[in-house]
């Protein structure tokens, strides 16, 4: 509210709402996690991969598919071969298609936080209109590329 130069109350749930837009749309932009996420996902993995949406907080499951025998879909057992983390990286140690259950997030530096703040009082400052996903783009490549360039 401080931003948008905002002291009466009447606009808080607008405001609230904008907070969480802006905030997902950087996200996907970026293509990471600022609040904590558990994310699951299921890929076929042959060698060290980068975890989309870091930073990774930690791993909470890996499991490998056991083709079932007919028809049906394909159930995944928790994984007893060695698999590891370094950072944002997952080396599968093989090839598998393979579920990984992971939590990511968890902070938006102060660069960034300033990024979404500008999202934020575009998106108020335009509220009624009919705004478009390429005028937020336009708002990130304009704002301090540097800041935004750090995190994608």
């Amino acid at each position: 509210k401080e931003k948008l130069r905002v002291t009466f109350t009447d606009d808080d749930t607008e405001i609230n709402r904008l907070i969480t837009r802006a905030r997902r749309f950087v996200e996907e932009y970026c293509n990471i996690s600022i609040v904590y996420q558990r994310i699951e996902l299921i890929a076929q993995l042959v060698e060290e991969w980068s975890l989309p949406w870091g930073p990774v907080v930690g791993i909470e499951a890996v499991q490998d598919s056991q083709r079932q025998t007919g028809s049906g879909p394909v159930s995944y057992e928790s994984s007893t071969r060695n698999w590891r983390s370094d950072g944002d990286l997952f080396d599968p140690n093989g090839d598998y298609r393979m579920r990984l259950t992971y939590t990511a997030g968890g902070s938006c530096p102060e660069d960034l936080q300033e990024v979404i703040l500008e999202v934020i009082v575009f998106l108020y400052e335009n509220r009624g209109r009919d705004v478009k996903i390429t005028d937020l783009q336009t708002i990130l490549h304009n704002a301090d590329t540097h800041k935004v360039m750090l995190w994608i």
